[in-house]
């Protein structure tokens, strides 16, 4: 069995896109957005094992778009998602300790297309070393603290922006989402530093953008358009 997994995270509806499907579904250059990360983890690891967390009303669209991307590959399934991310990545876990899986999993959102083979290996690299690695990118813009007064100042150069994928020795993460859930458990970071577990951030990438609202399909076609040229 490999000793690397992937945790892709393709549970929600993707309201915000304005969107008649949900965002990781959508065509960017006549590929699905889902599609771009299947293909870099499948390149950089072939053996490694991809669970794709799926919304249960398109887990057979889902299934179809495998066949027709991945037609030869044995090593991706698809689940049902959660009610959350929390939920969605427990399945996951769930899923890859029903396989006996040990090694480094990494939590990738669906909506991230545009991920580097770079990245992802850097990322897995770190885990090795620290148990865990959270990609993280510097604030750019300035920022206010809100406050029962109002609001303040901060500094911004005190917060960093996260991304994925989240990696994490299997063992140490599986454990720590069989913490009851709690709100603040936006990503894997807040779960394992829930656990007690130190964080250790790592370098992550600009171009890695989290597709939300309607113009990010427009800024991830750009960005994808350069890295095919």
């Amino acid at each position: 069995m490999s000793k690397y997994a992937f945790v892709v995270v393709a549970g929600g509806v993707g309201e915000r896109t304005q969107k008649n499907i949900p965002k990781q579904f959508v065509e960017i250059h006549q590929k699905p957005i889902i599609i771009y990360s299947l293909e870099i983890f499948s390149k950089i690891h072939p053996d490694a094992l991809i669970v794709i967390a799926c919304h249960k009303d398109y887990i057979e669209y889902c299934n179809i778009l495998i066949q027709k991307y991945f037609p030869s590959s044995s090593n991706i399934s698809v689940i049902e998602g959660g009610k959350t991310r929390f939920h969605s990545v427990k399945n996951g876990l769930d899923f890859l300790n029903q396989l006996k899986f040990s090694g480094i999993v990494a939590v990738h959102d669906a909506a991230r297309p545009c991920i580097t083979s770079r990245l992802v290996q850097n990322c897995l690299n770190e885990a090795q070393k620290h148990s865990n690695a959270i990609p993280a990118i510097s604030m750019y813009e300035s920022i206010r603290q809100i406050t029962p007064n109002g609001n303040t100042m901060a500094d911004r150069s005190q917060f960093v922006v996260v991304q994925t994928p989240q990696c994490a020795m299997f063992d140490t993460i599986y454990k720590a989402f069989q913490q009851p859930y709690k709100d603040l458990f936006t990503d894997e970071a807040n779960v394992l530093e829930s656990f007690g577990i130190p964080i250790h951030l790592c370098a992550g990438d600009k171009n890695n953008i989290k597709i939300t609202y309607p113009i990010d399909f427009e800024i991830a076609s750009l960005i994808l358009r350069t890295y095919s040229e």
